[in-house]
């Protein structure tokens, strides 16, 4: 007698093949692959943006334009491979796995295959995905860069400058039980934010972390034009990690700037796959092309040109 169990297995393993059977195999692998090739170009490029000591404490402005270019470059390294890695999973050639990888060269985004409209296409998912990543992740392409245990880490809720307060405002030195509590549901939400762990796995609470630390907080507060001003520097409570606050204390006694890494897989590595799926079925078409033809296939300057004369046109 057939059990309960056994028929709901079949039942499922019959959906499950009548819905790859209608799915085109190489439609399914290319989002996933192209989002792993994103994430992991991502983190190989914060490791490089760390070793020349760039984190996302510097300058607003400076961060965000880093950001972007280490997204952007991450974005095009990921397309310039995807299609490689696809063929050799596709035709179950494992080996050529590691020929596939940049065995295009750069002019398949921007050179000779222009003219076949892969270059184009590519420009396409390029600033769709840009677009995607900026809305999905806001945090002006901070998350890009490593941390630094002194400063405000790059997961921080709010990506404003640092006259806005991104946390919880505090005055004590030590937290209340209403401000921890409000550090747990951050922290469940945002992350660590240095390093943007959940501490899902370990079940550990989340620090209430001062921010500047108390040491930094009095050496300016001691500036004289803080104090003839009477323009104090208020603190912020934010969510941090055991493993992060374990490495502060050292960093903090030495004033010297720890870098902290992290790139957990979040819902904005998935803007890339995002907008080739968009593309691909057509969804957003008709709203770019225009625009990505005319400046993919023509000079800055004539493009300049174009929608200045249709801007002077609006107000004749």
């Amino acid at each position: 007698m057939v059990s309960i169990f056994e028929l709901q297995g079949g039942l499922i393993l019959r959906v499950i093949t009548e819905f790859m059977s209608i799915l085109n195999f190489e439609e399914v692998v290319h989002p996933v692959v192209l989002t792993g090739l994103f994430w992991s170009s991502s983190t190989l490029m914060q490791r490089a943006t760390g070793i020349v000591n760039m984190h996302a404490g510097r300058a607003y402005p400076v961060t965000v334009c880093w950001g972007i270019a280490c997204t952007g470059l991450s974005m095009m390294l990921a397309q310039y491979n995807t299609d490689g890695v696809v063929r050799a999973l596709v035709n179950a050639n494992i080996p050529i796995l590691s020929s596939a990888i940049s065995n295009k060269g750069w002019s398949h985004f921007w050179g000779k295959s222009r003219s076949s409209g892969n270059g184009v296409n590519d420009a396409k998912v390029w600033l769709v995905g840009m677009a995607g990543y900026s809305l999905l992740e806001r945090r002006g392409f901070r998350t890009a860069l490593p941390s630094s245990l002194l400063t405000v880490g790059a997961y921080a809720p709010n990506p404003l400058l640092h006259i806005f307060t991104r946390g919880v405002a505090t005055i004590n030195p030590i937290a209340t039980s209403a401000q921890r509590y409000m550090m747990q549901r951050l922290g469940a939400v945002h992350g660590c934010h240095h390093c943007g762990t959940r501490q899902i796995l370990n079940r550990k609470s989340f620090i209430a972390d001062h921010m500047p630390p108390t040491k930094i907080a009095l050496q300016i507060n001691s500036r004289w034009y803080r104090r003839w001003l009477s323009w104090p520097l208020k603190q912020q409570l934010l969510p941090q990690c055991q493993s992060c606050f374990s490495q502060q204390g050292s960093a903090v006694r030495a004033s010297i700037h720890t870098i902290v890494y992290g790139m957990p897989l979040r819902i904005w590595h998935f803007a890339p796959a995002l907008a080739y799926f968009a593309l691909e079925k057509n969804l957003l078409c008709d709203y770019i092309d225009d625009m990505v033809n005319s400046a993919v296939r023509t000079s800055v300057a004539e493009t300049v040109a174009k929608h200045t004369t249709i801007i002077l046109k609006w107000f004749h």
